[in-house]
C-alpha cells in the first residue's frame, strides 16, 4: 500500500494573500487542498473541509472508522514558483488493503 506520494505541479499556485491565512508564512497549499476537497466526491471519496496547519493545508476524508486526511504543503527547498506537493506524513492506522477504497492504493 502506498503511503507516501509526492509531486510537483504549477496548477495549484499560492494564492496571493495566502500567508495571511497560515500559522507560518511560506506554509501554503490552500489551492491544491481545494482541488482534493471539491474533485474527490466525483470518484467516490466522500471529503469534509480543508484547515490550515502550522506546516500547511489538509483536507478531510470522511472515515468512521480512523481520522483520515491529506497533507498539502509547498517542497521546502523549491522556490515558491507554484510548485505544490501532496505528502501524507504519518500513518494513523495499519489496515489490509482489501479494507481501502481502490482510489487510495
Amino acid at each position: 500500500m502506498k503511503t507516501h506520494v509526492e509531486f510537483t505541479s504549477s496548477s495549484f499556485p499560492k494564492y496571493e494573500n495566502e500567508d495571511e491565512e497560515t500559522v507560518n508564512p511560506g506554509c501554503w497549499g490552500k489551492r491544491l487542498a481545494e482541488y482534493f476537497r471539491d474533485e474527490l466526491p466525483a470518484y467516490g471519496v466522500a471529503t469534509e473541509d480543508i484547515l490550515c496547519e502550522d506546516w500547511g493545508w489538509l483536507a478531510y476524508i470522511e472515515n468512521s472508522d480512523f481520522p483520515l486526511w491529506i497533507g498539502c504543503d509547498p517542497v521546502d527547498d523549491i522556490d515558491e514558483d507554484g510548485n505544490a506537493i501532496i505528502r501524507r506524513r504519518k500513518v494513523t492506522a495499519s489496515l489490509p488493503p482489501s479494507s481501502l477504497p481502490s482510489q487510495v492504493l
